[in-house]
């Protein structure tokens, strides 16, 4: 599942040296946990306090990692971002979108037919 987040981030033009790359991908695995589990998992309560445990740093830090993470998806590729999860954004996903929406590539439950 990683190596489809990986390869997701990778057509968004989201290169590896992006801090909030490797962030992303573990907020992804996070929410697949919850889609597998049928869980419901928030990213305030539950994503980036876990993930700012595990880094050392802020919640707020991890939400900044992973909001620049979105801009840049959409910033490079909104045409893309909006085929390969079978959306039709108008504007940046909000960070909980994009979590969502990489989760959901993940484990292949969008529209995406390539």
């Amino acid at each position: 599942m990683s190596e489809r987040m990986r390869y997701f981030l990778s057509v968004m033009g989201v290169t590896m040296t992006l801090r909030g790359y490797s962030i992303a991908i573990e907020a992804a695995q996070i929410q697949i946990e919850g889609l597998l589990t049928n869980r419901s998992v928030l990213a305030t309560k539950d994503i980036y306090p876990r993930l700012a445990a595990l880094h050392h740093t802020k919640p707020s830090n991890i939400e900044h990692a992973i909001r620049v993470v979105a801009q840049c998806c959409w910033r490079n590729n909104k045409t893309m971002l909006c085929r390969l999860t079978g959306t039709s954004l108008t504007k940046a996903p909000s960070n909980s979108e994009l979590i969502d929406m990489m989760a959901r590539y993940a484990i292949g439950q969008n529209h995406h037919t390539d």
